[in-house]
């Protein structure tokens, strides 16, 4: 074939296509919350609503 006819492909596009994938191993899933802010958010949150209803009486 004519080199010029074949579409250029980034190597990196290559890798990934190429890359094997182990069907067999477990899953990693990502933590949906931050667990090292957790307790701050929850103790803020706590004190807006502890100054909110203060000032409503």
């Amino acid at each position: 074939e004519d080199p010029s006819s074949i579409p250029f492909i980034p190597e990196a596009v290559v890798k990934i296509a190429t890359m094997e994938i182990d069907l067999e191993a477990p899953a990693a899933l990502e933590p949906e919350t931050d667990d090292t802010h957790e307790d701050i958010i929850k103790a803020a949150a706590e004190a807006i609503i502890s100054i909110s209803s203060f000032e409503e009486r």
